[in-house]
């Protein structure tokens, strides 16, 4: 009533009580209008502030699985790579393992060629000296025998057929 008489005084004669009666009606159901929306917008800030907070918090929590996840995933393919790696260590020791004894072997087998070879070479350094002591040793006796079967064949050239051919024979086989 206060702001009737307020308003009376300052505007005298142009607002009317009832007039400012509706007036302060429809300014009542408008505040009352004003504040539901306000309410509702506050209502929907709410809500899309929860809504908000959990994607946040669904997104946070995605994060950490997929950082155990890699986490996860880096030591797997970690182990796999230390597991690879003494296989491989493995194979490659195993690998010089048989290097090694191959190495012994081959050195083996060449020791025994050339205890071979050096017996061979024994061998036809005496085989040699054989030949050239059994040709020598040989050669006096057939050449005397040659002679003596040249020497028959020049005296006996009258005689019988028969010491002669065999005389023949020994000088065609030296």
């Amino acid at each position: 009533m206060a702001i009737v008489r307020t308003i009376d005084r300052q505007f005298p004669g142009r607002f009317s009580t009832n007039q400012l009666y509706y007036w302060l009606e429809e300014s009542k159901i408008f505040m009352d209008e004003t504040r539901a929306k306000i309410d509702t917008f506050a209502a929907t800030e709410e809500r899309l502030l929860r809504e908000r907070q959990a994607h946040l918090e669904f997104y946070r929590q995605l994060s950490w699985v997929m950082l155990y996840l890699w986490a996860l995933v880096g030591t797997v393919g970690g182990l796999v790579t230390v597991d690879l790696f003494s296989k491989m260590e493995r194979e490659l020791y195993l690998e010089r393992a048989c290097l090694r004894e191959s190495n012994v072997k081959l050195e083996a087998a060449r020791s025994s060629a050339e205890l071979a070879n050096q017996k061979l070479q024994i061998a036809c350094e005496q085989l040699q000296r054989f030949t050239a002591n059994a040709s020598h040793e040989l050669r006096a006796p057939l050449a005397a025998i040659l002679s003596n079967a040249q020497v028959g064949l020049l005296a006996f050239e009258g005689d019988s057929v028969q010491p002669r051919q065999r005389l023949q024979k020994v000088v065609e086989n030296c």
